[in-house]
C-alpha cells in the first residue's frame, strides 16, 4: 500500500489509465519480482515505459511509514472496538437463535441426574426443609423472650443457623445442576459455620457476646482497606462521621476485651488461651478436628491452587478429563457433607430435654442417614455404570472419554 502511494504517481505522469489500480499491481509485482519486466495490459500506453526511484522517493516512502505507524495504534483500536461490538451483537443474535435449544439440553441434563440421585437429593431437600422450621421456631421464640439469661448465645446461635441454611440451600442448588465441585466449595463455608457454631456453644454466653462484638474488628479492617484503596478504584472517601464512629466503637472492644480480640479469630483467642488463633484451632475445639482433610479439599476449589487444575469430583477420578460445566458425577461427597454440617448446626437448637426436641432431632439424624445411604448408593451405580460403557466403547474402538 505504502509502495502503490508512490509509484501512482509516476504511472500518472507516464500517461497510465487507472493508474491508482495499476500502482497497487505494479506495487505487488515489484514486491514479489523486483525489476522484472511488468506488463500494464489495456490500461497502460502503446510505449514502453520505465518506472525509477531516486532519493526523493525513498524519502517519501520513509514518511508515508512513519505516518502510518504513527496512526496505526488508533487505526486498530477503531477496527477491534467495530468488530467486536459486531461480534457481540452476532454472538448474542445466534445464542438467541438457539437458547430453547441449550434450555432444553439443560433440562434433559437435570432429568438425568434426578433419575440417579434423585432419592438422595430428596432427603437432603426434606433435611433441610426441617431445619428451616426448626429454625424458624426457635427464632420466633427467641424474639418473643424477655429472658435475659444466655440472650447472647441464642441470639448468635439463631443467626448462624439462618446463614447455615441459605448456604445449604446454595449447595444443594449447586448439586441439582451437577456443579459438584462448586458445591464442594460452597459446603467450606457451611462447615465453617458450623463449627463455630459449635464452639460458641460450648463456651456460652461470654464467648456468644464476643463473637457478635467480633463485627466491629471486621468492620475496621474493611474501613482501613476502602481508605488505602479507594482513590485507585475512582471512589469517595469514607465519611469522617463514620470512620470516627467506627474506629472508637474498636478502640472500645479492644479496651473491654483484649489487644489479641483485634487478631483474626480474636473473639476466640481467650477461650481457647491463644493470641492468634486459627481455624483449625477452631475446628480442634469443636471437635471436628477430623474434617481438615476434606476441608482442605474444599479449599482446593475456593483458592486458584493447580491442584484444583487436576482434582475434579465432577471428572470421576479421570484427571485427563476437564470438566468445564455441568457433571453427572461427584455428587455424594458434597451431598454427604451437607447432611452432617446441617445436622450439626440444627442440633444446636434442639438442646432442650423436651419431647419435642429429641424427636426433632433423631428425624433429624434419621433423615441425614438416609441421604448418605442413597448418595453412596447412586455412587456406586454411577462408577458400575461408567465402566461397562468404557468397556463396551472400547470393544467397538471408540474413544471412552464420556461422564455419565
Amino acid at each position: 500500500m505504502m509502495l502503490a502511494k508512490v509509484l501512482a504517481p509516476k504511472l500518472k505522469d507516464a500517461g497510465v489509465k487507472k493508474y491508482r489500480k495499476t500502482a497497487d499491481r505494479f506495487a505487488e509485482h515489484i514486491i514479489a519480482n523486483g525489476d522484472a519486466p511488468f506488463s500494464l495490459g489495456s490500461h497502460g500506453t502503446d510505449e514502453l515505459i520505465s518506472i525509477s526511484f531516486d532519493d526523493e522517493d525513498y524519502i517519501q516512502l520513509e514518511k508515508i511509514q512513519t505516518e502510518f505507524f504513527g496512526e496505526l495504534p488508533d487505526l486498530i483500536e477503531r477496527v477491534a472496538s467495530a468488530t467486536s461490538d459486531l461480534t457481540a451483537r452476532s454472538t448474542v443474535r445466534h445464542w438467541r437463535e438457539n437458547r430453547y435449544l441449550e434450555l432444553r439440553q439443560l433440562d434433559a441434563f437435570r432429568i438425568n441426574l434426578e433419575d440417579r440421585w434423585g432419592d438422595g437429593l430428596d432427603f437432603l431437600r426434606v433435611l433441610l426443609s426441617l431445619s428451616l422450621e426448626i429454625g424458624q421456631e426457635f427464632h420466633e421464640r427467641l424474639a418473643k423472650s424477655r429472658a435475659r439469661k444466655n440472650r447472647s448465645l441464642r441470639v448468635a446461635l439463631s443467626r448462624l443457623h439462618i446463614r447455615a441454611c441459605q448456604v445449604a440451600r446454595e449447595v444443594l442448588v449447586l448439586l441439582e445442576n451437577g456443579l459438584a465441585d462448586g458445591a464442594m466449595a460452597r459446603w467450606r463455608t457451611l462447615h465453617e459455620i458450623a463449627t463455630v457454631a459449635l464452639v460458641i456453644d460450648n463456651g456460652g454466653d461470654g464467648l456468644a457476646k464476643r463473637y457478635l462484638a467480633y463485627d466491629i474488628v471486621e468492620q475496621k479492617k474493611a474501613l482501613d482497606q476502602y481508605i488505602q484503596d479507594h482513590e485507585a478504584l475512582g471512589y469517595a472517601p469514607p465519611s469522617v462521621r463514620e470512620a470516627k464512629r467506627t474506629n472508637a466503637a474498636f478502640e472500645e472492644a479492644i479496651k473491654e476485651f483484649g489487644s489479641n480480640f483485634g487478631q483474626p479469630y480474636g473473639w476466640a483467642a481467650e477461650y481457647l488461651t491463644l493470641k492468634t488463633p486459627r481455624f483449625v484451632d477452631i475446628q480442634k475445639a469443636a471437635g471436628r478436628a477430623m474434617m481438615q482433610s476434606h476441608y482442605k479439599m474444599a479449599s482446593y476449589n475456593v483458592h486458584a491452587t493447580p491442584r484444583a487444575l487436576s482434582f475434579r469430583l465432577g471428572s470421576l477420578n479421570q484427571p485427563d478429563f476437564l470438566v468445564a460445566g455441568s457433571s453427572n458425577a461427584g455428587i455424594d461427597e458434597p451431598g454427604q457433607n451437607l447432611a452432617f454440617s446441617l445436622v450439626q448446626i440444627t442440633s444446636k437448637l434442639c438442646d432442650s430435654p423436651s419431647l419435642d426436641d429429641i424427636v426433632a432431632m433423631k428425624t433429624l439424624v434419621a433423615l441425614r442417614d438416609k441421604a448418605v445411604e442413597e448418595l453412596i448408593a447412586a455412587a456406586k451405580r454411577l462408577v458400575r455404570d461408567d465402566r461397562e460403557v468404557r468397556r463396551v466403547l472400547n470393544e467397538q474402538g471408540v474413544s471412552a472419554d464420556v461422564i455419565w
